[in-house]
């Protein structure tokens, strides 16, 4: 049994507040430990995804007295922080930190960035970093400064190295692939992944060497915390009568131009009035969907509206889903709704999966976690389809790399209590 009294998890958010989605079961497990756990928000950005979420919301309400939320937020403009990652960057590839007469000097550097990070620190955070904590971050902050940071204000912490959503990375999910047959649950710096496919696309871009791989699956898609979601989420049927549609949203960017973006809600929103005539139709937009064609949709229509449930939360009374390319696809069906893709992948090529054909495709097709619909009229057959069969749609068609991400996804937590045992911390 650990002699530690007041152990204590440190969570830094720097991208959004998918990295706290991520990690939320794994701090509900400590917290029933006795952890206190410590969120720090280092920008402005995270602390509101994180109001924006009503599960994560209500999540850290709930368990105030021992779930603490802090703004680390960084005083100096962008900018410095932007030359502050071109410096670290340009000093490793150039060798300049290990170079006699440069080191020195980037050296002095590193401990004033240090300092000045660690002001940012609360008092509770900084009079505990001696202690042995549990350090969680996303995994790009290997390649940042404030990785260093981190390291040299807690030395004798573990550190864990977490995905930022439930994203599969890899689009070879039938490459062979090996896994150590033994881990080394001692270190105290480990890399968290979902499927060691994740591991082989990753490794070319980051090094991960140090550190200690654990192929978790991904927590939330657990059987238990998928039981917990669906207990708590309340029936919002007046009748059996009704159909629940949630639609996971995308807005004009990277993916869709705006003329995308309007043929989707719009051609969705068409399908749904003329399939349907008693239906609840929530709409969940993407956290930078600003200006939204839906806006008009939810003004003249009392049963279209927006929610700001978490993903799980809605999906857990849906009868079906309409995604327009999402992650939250994954999320949909390991709760087992059926999800329709609506999105061409062929006309929003960007991030996407090319066939040998020079046609391109969705992860979340080639895993058989989604029905495909390229245009309004696919859309339709896959709503009649669902109609037909009472909204049940068969997972013959499931990669077995999907299968094995759910399978690895319900053992997360012999893994990390062994990491926890190894450590002195249970």
């Amino acid at each position: 049994m650990s002699d530690h009294l007041d152990k204590s998890s440190i969570t830094f958010l720097s991208g959004s507040a998918g990295e706290l989605d991520w990690v939320l079961p794994i701090l509900d497990d400590l917290l029933l430990k006795g952890f206190t756990n410590h969120i720090c928000c280092l920008t402005p950005e995270v602390q509101d995804s994180i109001n924006q979420n009503k599960l994560l919301r209500e999540y850290i309400n709930r368990s105030s007295k021992k779930i603490f939320v802090h703004e680390c937020f960084s005083s100096s403009p962008k900018i410095f922080d932007q030359l502050v990652y071109y410096f670290h960057r340009i000093s490793i590839k150039l060798g300049f930190r290990k170079l006699f007469f440069t080191k020195r000097v980037i050296s002095a550097i590193d401990s004033v960035l240090t300092n000045y990070f660690l002001q940012r620190m609360p008092k509770n955070i900084y009079l505990v970093r001696h202690s042995k904590n549990l350090i969680f971050t996303e995994f790009p902050t290997i390649r940042r400064p404030l990785n260093i940071w981190l390291k040299k204000n807690f030395k004798n912490s573990l550190f864990f190295y977490i995905p930022h959503s439930p994203h599969f990375y890899s689009e070879n999910i039938n490459d062979e692939f090996s896994e150590g047959l033994r881990i080394d649950y001692s270190r105290n710096s480990f890399l968290l992944l979902g499927h060691p496919l994740d591991h082989l696309y990753l490794e070319k871009l980051y090094d991960f060497s140090g550190l200690e791989t654990v192929f978790l699956g991904h927590p939330k898609y657990s059987k238990k915390w998928l039981e917990d979601i669906k207990a708590r989420s309340a029936p919002s049927k007046v009748s059996q009568e009704e159909i629940n549609i949630f639609v996971i949203s995308r807005g004009v960017g990277s993916y869709l131009t705006e003329e995308k973006h309007q043929y989707l809600v719009q051609s969705t929103y068409d399908s749904i009035k003329s399939n349907f005539s008693n239906y609840n139709l929530l709409i969940k937009k993407h956290p930078r969907e600003l200006n939204s064609a839906w806006d008009h949709c939810t003004e003249i229509d009392q049963f279209t509206n927006y929610t700001d449930e978490h993903i799980l939360q809605a999906a857990a009374d849906a009868d079906l889903v309409i995604s327009f390319w999402s992650s939250g696809a994954m999320d949909c069906f390991a709760l087992g709704v059926p999800v329709i893709e609506f999105f061409n992948p062929d006309l929003s090529s960007f991030q996407q999966v090319q066939l040998d054909n020079s046609k391109y495709t969705t992860i979340y097709r080639l895993l058989g976690c989604v029905l495909e619909a390229n245009n309004q009229i696919e859309l339709t057959s896959q709503i009649l389809e669902l109609k037909k069969n009472n909204f049940y749609a068969s997972k013959s068609q499931t990669h077995p790399r999907m299968l094995d991400l759910l399978d690895r996804s319900n053992s997360w937590e012999q893994h990390f209590a062994k990491i926890l045992h190894k450590n002195d911390l249970l």
